[in-house]
């Protein structure tokens, strides 16, 4: 599972006290199942940013995190990405979600694919 996870600022305007964290964690394999909190509240620093720039984006430290090459017969896996932050020149804060799942390409790698919402 190499997929680095980022988060980029497509706007128009910078965007302000970002904090990313990761949510229904699960992991399936034969006869395993890892399920994770419905989300870690322990954010590091590499996951948080004063300011994110139009233009710019910040990689996540959570790919090492979910490697897979240690699972035995590993079937797949879903997290989902949580970014908060507050959009320029307002006072609230903003809360997004992307929800991932593990996906097995032709080669047989395993990758993080988004999941429609």
């Amino acid at each position: 599972m190499g997929t680095i996870f980022y988060l980029s600022n497509e706007g128009m305007l910078p965007i302000h006290n970002v904090a990313v964290s990761c949510a229904n964690l699960r992991i399936d394999g034969e006869n395993l199942q890892v399920l994770g909190p419905w989300e870690f509240t322990n954010v590091p620093p590499e996951a948080k940013a004063d300011v994110l720039s139009p233009g710019h984006r910040m990689s996540l430290p959570y790919a090492p995190a979910f490697g897979f090459t240690a699972i035995n017969n590993f079937k797949g896996a879903q997290l989902t990405i949580i970014v908060r932050y507050r959009p320029a020149g307002v006072w609230w804060r903003k809360t997004e979600m992307f929800p991932f799942r593990a996906v097995r390409t032709v080669s047989g790698n395993w990758i993080w694919k988004s999941v429609p919402q």
